[in-house]
């Protein structure tokens, strides 16, 4: 919101460049989730972007069936071996200390959580095997050894949600004192979301109750990027994002059904991926809105000169007006933002006054050649379209001093779109003219529209005006001759 100079700009301008991001600073955590859609906006109007609209849970996905534990097992040895190439592709991070991919992986850590906990020899018997994939067997030996946590006879016969039950114990650490003090628990606990099974008969609601019949409704598996939020742009972010978008793909297709619909996404305060989608945006309407008002200036133009070669050499210059602003943006050090992909929607209309008078009057000046029609163009319109030109510039000129970034850059806007106007229009305008020009009539398109109100009028090449209708009418050629 500030512009250079003042102490908030500074501040901005240190926190992103003065030092590489670390682990501690906003970098880009990618997250790979099962068991989410879509958010229903349906209920949100379409510019309240504060409404997140209601969650939506996919009912496919399950945690519980085997294939797909060992599955998502595989998923995260993936990768943590990942090849250095698809690595700095996905710009993935690793530890400064020991050089590992930094991952979270839920499944993974729960594996080597029930790997210790099965050679508690005090707890177990002996060659216990605990460790993912979990089932009926290796639960029900989990259960029995920790008989002040759970009770076997109370546990329906139809109950297959064993995953549940391993991911209750794993996250409150077997329900110790002070759990959530523990490094899993604020770890873990933020990657899954769950809620109160109806076929339980536990009192609590939440996995972390540690009783089993509770019900896992969506997770996810955290990687962490060289990217920071604070300074990724579009065009480099972009990349990243389909590199990423691909590779989870690639993997879905490769997991059994009830864990095949995940996808990937930034979910942190400063969503990565959806200001780049943004940005998208903004490139895509600034585009359009140059496209679209070039179009609607060449069809104006065309109707006010009535002539398609003028009308096309000022279209061209416009266009070269609007390159001009556009080259600015990247020369004052700007990106691609709401501010600037706004401004640029109005640089076309901004840019077509001046050029648009310029070549009226060369149309309707009656001198047949194309210098001495210039030289009364700028005799007659320059003086004027130069004196508005000044009072234009020196109103922007008193936003250079605004110390809210929108005022400031729309007047570096008005500036830059006028004085670029005001060049273009007196200097490469009436030059190309002057060498190039249409003379006379030509290009004149004022007999295409006499034809074509004929024809409505239903008058044909064989008919004449009438002299004494005083040119309201026509009569045929031979009729003319006996009045």
């Amino acid at each position: 919101m500030w512009v250079a100079g003042t102490n908030w700009y500074e501040i901005k301008r240190l926190r992103e460049t003065a030092f590489q991001p670390s682990e501690e600073d906003n970098i880009v955590t990618v997250h790979v989730i099962w068991g989410l859609k879509e958010q229903d906006r349906s209920t949100c109007h379409f510019t309240d972007y504060k409404c997140k609209g209601k969650t939506v849970l996919d009912s496919s996905f399950d945690l519980n069936p085997p294939p797909c534990q060992n599955a998502l097992l595989k998923l995260c040895r993936t990768l943590t071996n990942l090849p250095q190439d698809d690595i700095d592709r996905l710009k993935i991070r690793r530890s400064l200390v020991t050089g590992n991919v930094q991952l979270k992986c839920l499944v993974q850590r729960m594996n080597e959580y029930f790997k210790v906990e099965e050679t508690k020899l005090s707890k177990y018997p002996m060659n216990t095997d605990l460790h993912l994939p979990v089932n009926q067997n290796k639960m029900e030996i989990l259960m029995e050894n920790n008989p002040q946590l759970y009770q076997n006879s109370t546990l329906p016969k139809t109950y297959y949600r064993y995953f549940e039950l391993a991911l209750g114990y794993f996250i409150t650490d077997g329900l110790k004192p002070n759990y959530w003090k523990n490094y899993d628990f604020p770890t873990y606990s933020q990657l899954v979301g769950g809620e109160k099974d109806p076929t339980t008969v536990s009192k609590s609601s939440n996995l972390q109750g540690n009783k089993y019949g509770h019900r896992l409704l969506f997770m996810a598996i955290a990687v962490n990027t060289t990217l920071s939020a604070d300074n990724l742009g579009y065009e480099h972010g972009l990349p990243i994002y389909n590199h990423w978008e691909d590779f989870v793909q690639s993997q879905m297709n490769e997991l059994p059904p009830s864990c095949r619909q995940g996808f990937q996404a930034t979910v942190g305060k400063r969503n990565a991926w959806h200001w780049i989608k943004v940005q998208q945006i903004l490139v895509k309407n600034a585009v359009q809105g140059i496209v679209l008002g070039l179009a609607l200036a060449l069809l104006i133009l065309t109707i006010a000169t009535m002539n398609w070669i003028v009308s096309l050499l000022a279209t061209l210059t416009i266009g070269l007006i609007t390159s001009c602003v556009v080259g600015v943006i990247p020369m004052a050090g700007w990106k691609l933002g709401v501010l600037e992909s706004l401004n640029l929607t109005l640089v076309v209309g901004l840019s077509v006054d001046y050029v648009v008078h310029l070549a009226q009057h060369y149309v309707t000046e009656r001198k047949p050649k194309r210098l001495p029609r210039v030289q009364s163009t700028l005799r007659h319109v320059g003086i004027s379209v130069l004196s508005g030109a000044c009072t234009t510039l020196g109103a922007s000129v008193f936003m250079f001093g605004a110390k809210i970034l929108f005022f400031f850059q729309f007047g570096i806007f008005i500036f830059s779109t006028v004085g670029f106007s005001l060049l273009f229009a007196l200097v490469f305008f009436e030059t190309v003219l002057g060498l190039v020009g249409p003379e006379e009539s030509v290009g004149s398109l004022a007999p295409w529209v006499r034809q074509l109100m004929d024809y409505f009028k239903g008058k044909t090449k064989d008919d004449v005006n009438c002299e004494k209708c005083k040119g309201k009418g026509f009569v045929r050629d031979e009729e003319s001759k006996t009045i």
